[in-house]
């Protein structure tokens, strides 16, 4: 939840800015009823980049990520997104200008700038508004301030146990000991978001060196291990709106001290594709065509984990003689 904030501007009573994975919401509310313009600066003639006012007291500007996501991702920092947006890759950071002005033909000393900043975080998500001048417009009424919002839109991460080998399979906390699994960690949403799985490994719950095993090393490479773990990881291209998928094809395997198995892996979170390719040049991707030469900032490290139940083996029936007299 975004927090509300006065300013002092007497134009505005309350500004404030929401970033999703996909847009920018920004919500203004006006002292007195609004019959002004919202527009972004240098873009008054494109009728997409301006919010007239109604004679309401809000008004909300929404600004799409979506070119934004397709152009700036691979390192360019000119205005390609909608009506301008910048997207900074090494700051992780999308910017836009917004021009308020109580006139809608006019600017008079009234007028003044909104510079608004989406920094995109796994954790919160860093919001920024401030009013720098425009030339060759003057602004008089200049605002800075700077807000935290939620990061209920952070990227969601899960790894799941899918029977048999594929994606198509029921999701699973029960196994037998041979039985065909995969493992499988997504991405819920790969539209700005990406992620490297490495690391990964299963244990018996006490973390003890004799009862652990490697299934991918630190650059993400399977660690094959007959009967038990197969090469290579798989990799799903991530589309828009969509889930990525990182899996792993094994065989149900139990240790001798225990009748669970602990899967954990070790998650590098990026925006837009990490630079960091899945076990480098071994790495299997579905048919779908990656844009190898985008690259984004990486994000935090974090750790997932997972539990498979291994159920005991049935005994074998004994096979009854008939004796023969």
């Amino acid at each position: 939840m975004i927090p509300r904030l006065y300013i002092g501007c007497h134009l505005l009573e309350q500004k404030e800015v929401i970033c999703t994975s996909d847009k920018i919401i920004v919500n203004l509310a006006f002292v007195e009823p609004f019959n002004g313009i919202v527009f972004v600066e240098q873009k008054f003639s494109n009728d997409q980049c301006r919010w007239p006012g109604m004679g309401g007291h809000y008004l909300l500007v929404v600004v799409p990520l979506e070119n934004a996501t397709t152009t700036a991702a691979s390192g360019l920092y000119n205005n390609n997104g909608f009506c301008g947006l910048r997207y900074y890759p090494d700051k992780a950071e999308h910017s836009l200008t917004l021009v308020i002005s109580p006139d809608p033909i006019i600017l008079t000393d009234e007028t003044f700038a909104l510079n608004v900043k989406c920094l995109h975080s796994t954790k919160d998500l860093l919001l920024t508004l401030a009013a720098p001048s425009i030339d060759p417009i003057k602004i008089t009424n200049l605002e800075s301030l700077t807000v935290f919002g939620s990061g209920e839109n952070s990227p969601q991460l899960d790894m799941q146990i899918i029977e048999g080998h594929g994606l198509y399979g029921n999701f699973t906390t029960e196994a037998k000991v041979g039985q065909r699994l995969t493992i499988d960690i997504t991405l819920k949403d790969s539209s700005i978001y990406d992620l490297f799985v490495y690391n990964c490994f299963a244990h018996d719950g006490s973390y003890a060196q004799d009862a652990s095993v490697n299934i991918t090393d630190s650059n993400g490479c399977a660690v094959s291990l007959p009967r038990a773990i197969d090469a290579p990881v798989f990799v799903s291209a991530p589309q828009k709106n969509s889930t990525k998928h990182v899996y792993i094809y094994i065989y149900g395997f139990q240790f001798t001290s225990s009748e669970f198995v602990h899967f954990e892996c070790s998650i590098l979170q990026c925006i837009y594709e990490c630079s960091k390719k899945q076990c480098n040049n071994n790495h299997t991707v579905s048919p779908i065509h990656v844009n190898s030469t985008q690259k984004g900032a990486e994000l935090s490290t974090t750790k997932i984990k997972t539990v498979l139940e291994i159920l005991p083996r049935k005994p074998t029936p004994k096979r009854h003689t008939r004796k023969i007299l």
